[in-house]
């Protein structure tokens, strides 16, 4: 086991030119993900066997390392080079910064007998991953906005601290510029009432979060408007059965604790609800496909599509709440099978590729939180079989209330 204070957790893996990397707070590209609650060194070093790398955490205790951390398969536009350092001092992070070729992505930091120490998620600062950044330290009250503004920049992530009893912050940034750029605020030596009123008279989503556990909170966020679907919980309770981010299929990217045991969590909706099961049947424009377009929250609009019809035709969309796997030989379609115990349907037409859409507008009812909608899409087919039918594979769709 690799000691604590010497713990160098390596993935270096090649990152194809054709997929841009993404911060992982800014993207919303489906990914399967995990959290877990006073991880080790060996549960990193398990899970990222596993394929998959650390989004961003939170030290439980230095010693033994123990961290709230949030985990993205490394894969597509998560795909990383990284490194994750602990325990080390701010000259020996700034040495593996530079040693590495690596930019800081999350920090944390704490005072071990007077002198401070880090941990730090580091990427690897080529290709498609390069960013102009700047790590900045020890800004006093007041100036994070104007000193990282002054620049051009915006703040990835925000560390506050007490140096002599005074507040002071340590930023990363990037170049506020190109697909980076966003309108972002910075609030330090808040109260998390004045977080959550600048979120709700911004309209912004809270980006990073920092807070002190006392029985009165010292707050830092960080905001950023843009167009990812988040929600952020108050007064959560994470314990080793932390399940909220499976309760609401959302990826953790922000978990801060601050008063008396309770966190902050902020979830971004990057769960793919789509689930395809079976195989359609073939007619004169391939094998039908039944896919969807959306988020599956509710109060929006999921577009239903059936692919590979025959064009211009008529078709019909099932809808139900149960699946089955009938085989539909018995009345005349040998090679389909129906897939859903439809509660209703709607008559729709194929266009001249072949695609049949249905929109479906999601009431905004959080008694339909998790419900799980089942469809299929069954089309004409003159010559085909005896009923002059095509039939898709099944599509299941896990409605959220967000």
């Amino acid at each position: 086991m690799p000691s604590q204070r010497n713990f160098l957790f390596a993935a270096l893996l090649t990152v194809t030119a054709a997929v841009p990397a993404q911060i992982d707070r800014e993207s919303n590209v489906p990914v399967q993900f995990q959290t877990l609650v006073n991880a080790s060194a060996v549960d990193i070093q398990s899970w990222s066997a596993q394929g998959y790398r650390i989004s961003n955490f939170e030290v439980v205790t230095p010693s033994p390392m123990s961290l709230k951390v949030s985990l993205v398969r490394n894969t597509g536009p998560y795909q990383a080079s990284w490194l994750f350092v602990h325990d080390k001092t701010y000259a020996e992070l700034v040495q593996s910064i530079f040693a590495n070729n690596a930019r800081p992505v999350d920090i944390e930091t704490w005072d071990d007998n007077g002198v401070e120490k880090f941990s730090a998620l580091l990427f690897t600062n080529t290709g498609q991953q390069q960013k102009a950044w700047h790590f900045h330290h020890g800004l006093a009250q007041g100036t994070v906005w104007s000193t990282v503004g002054g620049m051009g920049h915006r703040v990835i992530d925000l560390e506050q601290y007490l140096d002599n009893g005074v507040w002071r912050y340590h930023a990363i940034s990037i170049a506020n510029t190109g697909p980076d750029l966003k309108a972002w605020w910075v609030y330090t030596n808040t109260t998390v009432a004045g977080v959550q009123s600048n979120m709700q008279q911004l309209g912004a989503r809270l980006y990073d979060f920092e807070g002190t556990t006392g029985l009165t909170t010292v707050a830092s966020c960080v905001l950023v408007a843009d167009d990812i679907t988040s929600r952020t919980y108050w007064g959560q309770v994470v314990s080793p059965s932390f399940d909220l981010d499976d309760q609401m299929g959302g990826r953790v990217a922000v978990l801060d604790g601050y008063s008396l045991g309770l966190s902050c969590v902020t979830l971004i909706d990057s769960l793919d609800p789509f689930t395809e099961f079976g195989t359609g049947c073939a007619a004169s424009n391939g094998t039908g496909f039944h896919t969807a377009v959306g988020n599956a929250l509710t109060g929006t609009q999921i577009s239903f599509r059936g692919q590979n019809l025959v064009p211009w035709t008529i078709a019909i969309a099932f809808f139900g709440e149960q699946t089955m796997n009938l085989p539909l030989a018995g009345i005349g379609m040998p090679g389909c099978t129906a897939y859903v115990d439809p509660f209703t349907s709607l008559n729709v037409f194929a266009n001249q590729a072949g695609t049949a859409t249905v929109p479906i507008d999601v009431p905004a009812n959080p008694a339909l939180h998790d419900a799980l909608l089942v469809s299929q899409v069954v089309g004409l087919a003159p010559g085909l079989n005896a009923l002059g039918l095509q039939a898709t594979n099944g599509l299941v769709t896990r409605l959220r209330h967000w």
